[in-house]
């Protein structure tokens, strides 16, 4: 157990706070030793360079934030099979089932703007979602009567799609910005509302690509139906 004198948690409760062994530990190694001005490492690599004569004598402070971006450095750099075995099991806990093939595609995605295992996961949920459930001020801002037609004519052009080639997503979608004479985000963002309920997500056409062709239609059907029932 970690010292508790400014707030340090158990190491399970790390764990469970998405905080990945390896960054503990470099992170733990850090507080007391010194390697020039670096400050990540992998395990291999506190093994070979780690010195006794170079640990400090003075007093170390936890620092949560520094906890948290050497995690987010390990979740950007780290072994991905690793990385989405652990995914899977936050999800489990969120009582979430996703398959290890389907959570290691959507880590490209999403990586490079976590901190910790559970944001990964809280970031998944909508892709392994049946039914999207709106932030409400998000489906009050951007699912309107407006859009709706934009939508219907969306859901029919996806429909065309193959949807192994994001370029061609992108390209069927801002034809149709341009046809209805909208602005991008105009429709770019009801779009991300309708297919992961909120307004803050990955590229909307990474996110396209990735729930495929079914899910997204499906989406924006339901949400079409969303905006008939509460117009």
């Amino acid at each position: 157990r970690l010292s508790k004198r400014h707030g340090a948690l158990s190491v399970l409760e790390y764990r469970d706070n998405g905080i990945l062994p390896d960054a503990l530990v470099n992170y733990l190694v850090r507080l007391g030793w010194s390697h020039g001005d670096r400050e990540v490492f992998t395990l291999d690599e506190l093994k070979t360079l780690f010195d006794l004569d170079a640990i400090t004598k003075s007093a170390a402070r936890f620092d949560d934030e520094k906890l948290l971006w050497i995690n987010s450095e390990h979740i950007k750099n780290g072994n991905d099979d690793n990385l989405g075995s652990l995914v899977v099991d936050a999800l489990k806990a969120q009582n979430i089932s996703a398959a290890q093939a389907d959570v290691l595609p959507l880590l490209a995605l999403l990586k490079e703007r976590s901190k910790t295992v559970n944001d990964l996961a809280d970031g998944m949920k909508y892709f392994f979602a049946d039914k999207i459930e709106y932030e409400e001020k998000a489906a009050k801002k951007f699912l309107t009567e407006s859009v709706a037609p934009a939508f219907k004519e969306l859901a029919d052009r996806l429909n065309t799609l193959d949807f192994s080639d994001k370029d061609e997503i992108e390209s069927c979608f801002r034809a149709l910005v341009d046809e209805k004479e909208m602005k991008l985000k105009d429709l770019a963002q009801p779009a991300r509302v309708a297919l992961t309920g909120g307004t803050v997500s990955p590229g909307l056409f990474d996110v396209m690509a990735a729930l495929g062709k079914g899910k997204c239609i499906n989406r924006v059907r339901d949400a079409i139906g969303f905006i008939e029932k509460n117009s």
